[in-house]
């Protein structure tokens, strides 16, 4: 039975589901050793490789690869000095991943901040364990999420690329709501509110401690939706990983 923790968003956390599996933290540290054994450190850049070494499916790591090629191509130098360009989003999502994988230091002047792209072991265990997680559950978590998308759209290509790639936006969860009987104009019950909605594309936005969950860089243009990354976080949040 899944253990249960307070509540984030209105929501009950399961306990387990970011409990630290053994034989997961086993995995993680035999990958970490074949990537570390011509070097001591294990560098922002190698986790790419990294995470396909653990074969992550990539819908569940696009976004970090996305950042980690940005850090190189605009951010990266030699001192690791940086002015962070606080109108600038993508700059903003990168170092939120940078802090989250690395042993760079949160600052309160985000416009000096000193980057090191030394990858630190505590934090790649604690964000690859749950990754790992995904990718055990992924045919559950995929199932589950096309579920949602055919209730929500008709899609002319159904191929699992374009599944994977689809965004779940509010009026979605609406068409959701109504196919699943949810409304209380259509089955004469309590409805499920448009507030519980809204709770499910926040509650897989940000950790507990305020810490972004997906770092895909389309979220801040495009407005609140729900990638088959937050949707997997949802179903382990609500324990249905653990």
């Amino acid at each position: 039975m899944s253990r249960r923790k307070g509540k984030a968003h209105g929501v009950s956390i399961s306990e387990e589901f970011s409990r630290l599996d053994p034989e997961i933290e086993d995995e993680i540290l035999e990958a970490y050793s074949s990537i570390t054994s011509e070097s001591q450190d294990f560098f922002l850049h190698q986790l790419p490789n990294y995470l396909r070494q653990l074969q992550i499916p990539t819908c569940f790591t696009n976004d970090i690869t996305q950042c980690v090629d940005y850090y190189y191509e605009y951010m990266h130098n030699e001192g690791g000095d940086f002015k962070l360009n606080e109108s600038n989003y993508k700059q903003a999502i990168t170092f939120q991943l940078i802090l989250a994988y690395t042993i760079t230091a949160s600052t309160n002047d985000i416009n000096e901040v000193n980057i090191i792209d030394i990858v630190d072991i505590d934090k790649l265990i604690r964000n690859a364990n749950k990754l790992v997680k995904f990718r055990n559950a992924y045919t559950h978590i995929y199932g589950s999420w096309k579920l949602f998308v055919d209730a929500a759209t008709t899609l002319t290509d159904s191929s699992e690329l374009t599944v994977t790639n689809y965004q779940l936006t509010l009026p979605d969860l609406k068409k959701i709501k109504s196919f699943l009987n949810l409304d209380e104009t259509s089955n004469g019950n309590v409805s499920l509110g448009d507030s519980f909605l809204i709770d499910m594309l926040s509650c897989c936005t940000t950790t507990q401690h305020g810490d972004i969950i997906n770092y895909d860089y389309n979220k801040p243009k495009k407005g609140s939706y729900i990638t088959i990354k937050d949707f997997a976080e949802i179903l382990g949040n609500l324990g249905e990983l653990d």
